[in-house]
């Protein structure tokens, strides 16, 4: 079923361990339901407020996602309708407030078709569908994965490899024929994610490859077309990296599982040298 996903570990209680004198605070936790449930991806609204993509996971049918509203004090509520589907992924604002959240689907046996792609989710809550990608076995379809707003456009990081692109005003749903930008670079090497995270910084596209631990980036011309593909840090620390942000100063933030080991991740900056620090980590 849906449910077994391999990217569906269980949420734990273990207090992350400091590390070079930071210590993580928990801010909230979600209920994990029957099946179990994951908290995948996070944004954060220009008043501070954090969104949360957690999808709860189900053994016979197809699973169910919800972004939640989480202030400062930890308090959550949901926003916006469930999404059914395989699992949310991304979350990102628009320079309007509209969020945008990924959602993977695949082809599963004695299930409804449904569509991978990106919704977008108004302030006052109400959600549209504005991104059709491929369909396919899982392993095939299209997995959109980390979002990134620039300008005028939606990037999507799909973990097969690839990069789509589209305009975060579009007034239907967009299916298009080819990807922004397609690489072996970006494809899974282990038979688990490839392209995860990305973010922008000025011009420049930055992503984290899962299985391959890569930094990459991606300068956006200014045709919208993209620019030669780089790596900017390659590190076995790296591997199973997931979110990617900056901060103020430009130093690159990553979210990463430790060997894959189920409730277990580490905190991880990558300087602009392309030096990997390790900042926290729960070793549960």
């Amino acid at each position: 079923s849906s449910g077994d996903h391999p990217d569906a570990p269980t949420p734990q209680s273990s207090p992350a361990v400091p590390v070079n004198g930071v210590t993580p605070r928990l801010v909230t936790t979600f209920d994990k339901g029957t099946a179990g449930a994951f908290a995948e991806s996070m944004a954060v609204a220009r008043d501070g407020t954090l969104y949360v993509a957690v999808t709860t996971w189900s053994a016979t049918s197809w699973n169910t996602g919800q972004v939640y509203r989480v202030t400062p004090a930890g308090r959550r509520t949901p926003f916006g309708p469930a999404i059914t589907g395989g699992l949310i992924t991304g979350l990102a604002f628009d320079q309007t407030g509209h969020l945008f959240v990924g959602l993977a689907a695949w082809q599963e046996p004695g299930l409804p078709t449904i569509n991978p792609g990106v919704f977008r989710i108004d302030p006052n809550g109400r959600a549209t569908r504005v991104l059709t990608l491929p369909n396919g076995a899982m392993g095939t379809a299209a997995f959109p994965n980390g979002l990134a707003v620039h300008g005028r456009y939606l990037y999507v990081a799909d973990s097969v490899g690839k990069i789509w692109r589209t305009r975060t005003d579009a007034r239907r749903v967009v299916t298009p024929s080819r990807p922004w930008l397609s690489s072996t670079v970006l494809t899974a090497s282990a038979g688990h994610f490839g392209l995860n995270g990305i973010t922008f910084r000025g011009d420049v596209l930055y992503g984290v490859v899962y299985d391959s631990g890569l930094v990459v980036r991606v300068p956006v011309t200014r045709r919208g077309t993209p620019g030669p593909l780089s790596i900017m840090a390659r590190n076995t620390l790296l591997k199973t990296a997931d979110g990617i942000t900056f901060d103020a100063i430009g130093r690159l933030w990553v979210t990463a599982t430790r060997s894959g080991t189920v409730g277990s991740g580490a905190l991880l900056t990558v300087d602009r040298t392309g030096r990997v620090r390790l900042v926290a980590e729960n070793t549960s």
